[in-house]
């Protein structure tokens, strides 16, 4: 009788549900987009100047944490939008997590490059491992367009607050083609190292 009644209590109990449009959901992404703004800046960076520094890799893991952590936020408490009506049902969102977010992010968010750190064998030096993690962290570049609707959000909040946007916008634009103009330049300075190894190479054999 007992249990059946704690079991009733349960039920009565309303679960914790975060609805899409909230404003702690709206600071949670934030706080996400500008750890995959971190990840956009610091993969190429290491990919082609090849260094890496322990505080930053610390740094890296962290944030890997916060995606496993959003991975789960996701699946079991977050709402979803369907037909203009707000989702709570706790099945339902599991199932619609499972079948839209679920194989994305777990290549996105899931540590390869801790993974593939510990498993290298000791006598393996640590540039090495680094740089096999680094190559392993460019997966985490795909989360980066997912949070693309965050600024447009933020941008929303604050126009219905009467706070002009001109600044912003232009920072927007600003920022998106130094970032681009970052990818290029990494993306260069990659190859004409990668050229200039071909070249050592070829000449060492004569």
């Amino acid at each position: 009788m007992a249990l059946e009644k704690r079991t009733s209590l349960r039920r009565l109990k309303p679960e914790f549900i975060l609805l899409p449009n909230s404003s702690y959901y709206l600071l949670w992404n934030c706080f996400l987009f500008t750890a995959c703004v971190y990840n956009a800046w610091m993969i190429p960076f290491r990919l082609s100047f090849s260094t890496s520094a322990d505080s930053s890799i610390i740094i890296d893991w962290l944030f890997d944490l916060f995606f496993v952590a959003d991975m789960y936020l996701n699946y079991r408490f977050v709402g979803f939008m369907q037909e203009g009506e707000v989702i709570t049902d706790t099945v339902k969102i599991k199932k619609n997590y499972m079948l839209n977010r679920f194989k994305l992010d777990i290549i996105s968010s899931c540590p390869l490059d801790l993974i593939a750190f510990l498993i290298l064998p000791r006598v393996t030096s640590l540039a090495i491992g680094l740089g096999i993690g680094d190559l392993l962290r460019v997966l985490k570049l795909l989360r980066f367009p997912r949070y693309f609707w965050v600024i447009e959000k933020v941008f929303a909040v604050l126009q219905d607050r009467n706070i002009p946007l001109a600044p912003l916008r232009l920072v927007e634009f600003f920022g998106g083609v130094i970032l681009i103009a970052h990818f290029a330049a990494c993306g260069f300075f990659a190859f004409a190292r990668w050229n200039d190894n071909i070249d050592y190479c070829a000449e060492s054999e004569f």
